[in-house]
């Protein structure tokens, strides 16, 4: 192992002298590579692709507009074959850049995910791809009337049911309200994991992030999930917000979110 770290950071060196190789670094990078991809002759572009994602990752401004020129704008065909063009075309275009080069809050950057098994080529187009459909996804108003119904709590008192009936619409009105305000990346999350029901450890793994991160993205977003709930009640029937807080208590007791639930009660 020793001598294919010596090799691949000299490899490096030859490659892109401009950027501050520590062997250290190299060693790390290698372990989640297949050793044998540095001994394959048909593997030869892989492995100068490879060094050129790492080379990026490490701040080196040449490997970096190599990546603009030869692989970045390559994606455009792409793009606007997904009916993006104009500002729309820029704006994700700067986002790939940035889950390429810097990645999510708390998240790793795409690149560091690059194994050197397929073209980098193909792989920034996935990336690129999957980006357009996470923001079009998060776009498409999604039906909360399920969620609205799970967060409904069964009660068996017919006069305590019909006062229930008569703010259920509403409620799921200013839920769908609320969720309409959120950040688009909040609005993804929350579709996953209240919507699809994907647990904590599975969106840890979606977005690469340690748990712990996805639990306080997913508490942060509930939270204002919650709060703007309450708050679009509270002009749609004109009350106080004690009186919305007593309406929620009575019609519904917690976000259903899976592993952490999120009480709905008074801030």
């Amino acid at each position: 192992m020793n001598d294919l770290v010596d090799s691949v950071l000299e490899q490096a060196r030859a490659a892109w002298p401009g950027t501050a190789w520590q062997r250290e670094d190299v060693a790390r990078r290698l372990a989640g590579v297949d050793p044998q991809l540095w001994s394959e002759p048909a593997a030869a572009d892989r492995r100068a692709e490879l060094l050129i994602a790492w080379a990026c990752l490490l701040g080196d401004r040449d490997a970096i507009r190599h990546l603009e020129v030869r692989y970045v704008r390559d994606v455009l065909p792409n793009l606007r074959a997904l009916d993006l063009a104009g500002a729309e075309l820029d704006e994700v275009v700067q986002t790939l850049r940035v889950a390429l080069l810097v990645g999510a809050p708390g998240g790793e950057p795409k690149l560091a995910r690059y194994s050197g098994r397929g073209a980098l080529g193909g792989f920034v187009r996935t990336v690129a791809v999957r980006l357009v459909l996470d923001r079009k996804r998060a776009r498409q108003p999604p039906d909360l009337g399920e969620l609205a119904r799970r967060l409904i709590t069964p009660l068996s008192d017919p006069d305590v049911d019909y006062q229930k009936e008569l703010y259920t619409t509403r409620f799921t009105e200013a839920l769908e309200a609320a969720w309409a305000r959120l950040p688009m990346a909040e609005r993804l999350l929350l579709r996953y994991h209240l919507l699809d029901q994907v647990g904590i450890d599975e969106l840890a793994v979606i977005y690469r992030i340690h748990r712990s991160t996805a639990a306080r993205r997913c508490a942060s977003a509930r939270q204002r999930l919650v709060a703007g709930t309450r708050a679009e009640l509270g002009r749609a029937i004109g009350v106080s917000t004690r009186t919305v807080d007593s309406i929620l208590r009575l019609i519904a007791t917690r976000l259903d979110a899976g592993d952490e639930p999120l009480p709905i009660e008074p801030a």
